[in-house]
């Protein structure tokens, strides 16, 4: 009796945590920006927007931005925009599609200034000018003077969240990972599920090493070659027990990535967060690259390298507080 139900002790955990799982995957498919409801609710149109205007401002940070670069995501933001603003009053527009408009004000004037006519955006833009010299048009890039960040060598915890950026434009110096590891240390402060402390860090310095990885993740073109050293932040599910904590590790693990950034820039190295949300063919290939545990989950990778005295950050303008704070209220019976 005993080796039978040994025998049946994994199915039986299949079937009783894959309720959950359907769970999540149902609400997933329902709520999220997929591409057959991309367009059914404004809610869902403003985040299409801020994805797409955000991934023209990292273009427009790089150091040497490509002329006409995201042609395929500009018209799919002008398209996106042009169905927002036919269903939307005028005096009603979401902060974040003035934003759009911003950016894509930067990216005609970066072309122009390159000898590059982009007649189409120009005609677009031009019957939004009204909107464009308002002052809650902000978006794009924004100049920073590395002095101006105020990392002292005791800065507030003010001054180290506003100084954390998203960085693109590193600069030629390495990172000595004893700073690395204080960094890690620090992040070690981080609160985790029932103190479980599944957060895991894979690091190197190795060029060739993160040039392939990096090459696996994909979001990294027009500044990889600059990032100096590469962590890669995941959570090790020997850490957790039953369907309860599927999504543990994930909240464990960002929670201590997001303070690791910040002792980072604390400790002036520049970062940048590379998504894995990848699926399993990919995540599949990743094992096959580098040595990665089992029983890690990755989360994502994070770029270090040096700061530059000057350089540019996408401006990521914030949704208004109206937006992401509510107050709890009952259910109605």
């Amino acid at each position: 009796m005993g080796f039978l139900k040994e025998r049946l002790r994994i199915p039986l955990y299949y079937f009783r945590y894959l309720r959950s799982f359907l769970y999540d995957l149902e609400r997933f498919v329902k709520h999220s920006n997929v591409e057959y409801k991309r367009f059914e609710n404004t809610d869902k149109l403003v985040a299409k927007i801020i994805s797409l205007y955000h991934v023209i401002e990292k273009g427009l940070a790089l150091e040497e931005p490509r002329l006409r670069f995201g042609k395929s995501r500009i018209e799919m933001l002008i398209r996106c925009i042009t169905i927002y603003t036919s269903q939307i009053d005028k005096n009603n527009w979401d902060t974040q599609v003035h934003s759009a408009l911003s950016v894509l004000d930067e990216y005609l004037k970066f072309n122009h200034s390159h000898g590059v006519p982009l007649p189409d955006l120009e005609q677009f833009l031009f019957s939004h000018r009204s909107i464009l010299s308002e002052e809650i048009s902000k978006g794009g890039t924004q100049a920073v003077n590395f002095e101006s960040l105020s990392l002292t060598d005791d800065p507030s915890f003010d001054a180290v969240v506003l100084a954390r950026s998203s960085i693109r434009d590193f600069g030629g110096e390495t990172v000595a990972m004893s700073d690395v590891y204080r960094a890690v240390r620090l992040a070690q402060k981080s609160p985790s599920t029932c103190n479980r402390q599944s957060a895991r860090i894979l690091m190197t310095a190795e060029r060739n090493i993160i040039d392939e990885l990096l090459f696996l993740q994909k979001g990294s073109n027009g500044f990889g070659t600059k990032i100096s050293s590469l962590l890669i932040v995941c959570s090790d599910l020997n850490c957790y027990q039953g369907d309860g904590d599927r999504v543990s590790g994930v909240i464990d693990g960002s929670l201590f990535g997001m303070t690791l950034i910040y002792a980072l820039t604390r400790l002036k190295i520049a970062t940048i967060p590379l998504n894995w949300s990848k699926d399993h063919s990919e995540d599949k290939k990743l094992r096959r690259l580098i040595n990665v545990p089992d029983s890690y989950s990755v989360l994502f990778f994070i770029g270090l390298g040096s700061f530059k005295n000057h350089f540019k950050v996408p401006q990521s303008n914030k949704n208004d507080l109206s937006d992401i704070v509510a107050d709890i209220k009952l259910c109605d019976d």
